[in-house]
């Protein structure tokens, strides 16, 4: 057996990729399993080649539909395969993370038997230290913004939350409407980046309660909180929806973290 080592990459952003590949795999799988494997399948004195695979025994896809899920942009949403479209939009935000981390994912999948999705990273070998205890890590630092995230996908709000991570801003996390409007009459926000179609209270609603909120409050100008709608909703009556509502900007998924950051200056000048 090859004597152990270590590697260096970016561990929040693996995690993440890690966590969406799962989750969807399992997601879509009814019977069966989802195994994950990592192999360093080649090595030298400096470098690693460390492959990730994720493989469930799920419902597989169409060789269409991996043509259409490999393509640069999402093809429109259809409502009546909403579960399907999440599924869709989470893997191109993957694709986007491994493709920062200097890689391509890799996907093969037969209908009705199941998927493979894979990737390979080269990185730098680094050294073996002793684990220590440590304090999470947190989404806060010497802030001078403060953001409210509010998606009621787990994974679009770690995914979020990476984008942020390194921006002097404070953020939290809300899961559907009825929090974000709770945690928006106890606080403040600069930003709130509102997802549309969530359970109990959805965006266009939770932005109306906001905007009431701040109307009552008599918050104008610098004191009004930016609402950005962040959905996979493309259509200009989607758009005109939310503008309508009270948001400030409509942005489609996926988003790139250059786009995200891009539209949060136009609205905050201390991100960058």
């Amino acid at each position: 057996m090859a004597d152990p080592f270590a590697v260096e990459m970016d561990t929040m952003r693996l995690r993440e990729i890690l966590v969406i590949l799962v989750n969807n795999a399992i997601n879509l799988t009814d019977v069966g399993e989802v195994v994950t494997n990592v192999n360093c399948i080649n090595q030298s004195d400096e470098l690693a080649t460390v492959e990730f695979c994720v493989t469930d025994s799920g419902r597989g896809m169409t060789p269409c539909h991996i043509e259409r899920l490999t393509e640069p942009s999402m093809a429109h949403r259809d409502d009546a395969a909403a579960d399907q479209d999440r599924s869709d939009l989470e893997f191109n935000m993957c694709q986007e993370l491994v493709q920062l981390m200097g890689g391509v994912i890799e996907l093969k999948s037969t209908l009705g038997i199941g998927s493979t999705l894979g990737f390979t990273l080269i990185v730098p070998r680094g050294e073996i230290r002793t684990a220590q205890h440590t304090r999470p890590e947190q989404y806060t630092t010497a802030a001078n913004c403060r953001i409210l995230v509010v998606d009621d996908a787990a994974d679009n709000r770690m995914l979020l939350g990476v984008y942020l991570k390194n921006q002097r801003a404070d953020i939290e996390f809300a899961e559907d409407g009825v929090e974000a409007l709770m945690m928006f009459k106890q606080r403040r926000y600069d930003i709130v980046l509102m997802d549309m179609h969530m359970p109990r209270m959805n965006g266009i609603e939770a932005t109306k309660a906001m905007r009431e909120f701040e109307n009552l409050q008599r918050r104008s100008g610098p004191q009004r909180s930016a609402i950005l709608a962040i959905t996979a909703d493309d259509s200009d009556n989607d758009q005109q929806r939310s503008l309508q509502a009270g948001c400030d900007a409509h942005l489609i998924k996926p988003i790139s973290r250059a786009t995200l950051l891009s539209k949060l200056q136009r609205f905050h000048h201390g991100l960058r």
